[in-house]
């Protein structure tokens, strides 16, 4: 678990048990955050692909979704452009659906 944290096995057996606890926070705490970002990857992914198979030709082009900004710490305008976008595309796809059905 220490060099999981980035700690030396030298370095691990000279701290404290605060320390260690802390760490171990820290490790879980980044896990925790890893696993969120996995989820929210799969979901945008399985979105885009459900807007792909019924709308092709009005698939977003990659500079649309892709912000550069939006991997700095505390900049959440990617994930939230991509939201409106989604948002926007299920508009049209339920009013286009329920003209048809």
């Amino acid at each position: 678990m220490a060099l999981q944290a980035g700690v030396s096995a030298g370095a691990f057996w000279g701290l404290s048990l605060q320390e260690v606890s802390d760490i171990i926070i820290a490790l879980s705490e980044r896990k925790k955050q890893e696993r969120k970002e996995a989820a929210i990857r799969a979901y945008n992914l399985a979105s885009l692909m459900t807007f792909a198979i019924h709308s092709p030709g009005e698939f977003p082009e990659f500079d649309e979704f892709y912000n550069d900004s939006s991997s700095e710490p505390g900049n959440s305008t990617g994930w939230l452009a991509i939201r409106e976008y989604m948002r926007e595309a299920a508009k049209y796809n339920n009013r286009k659906w329920g003209e048809e059905g």
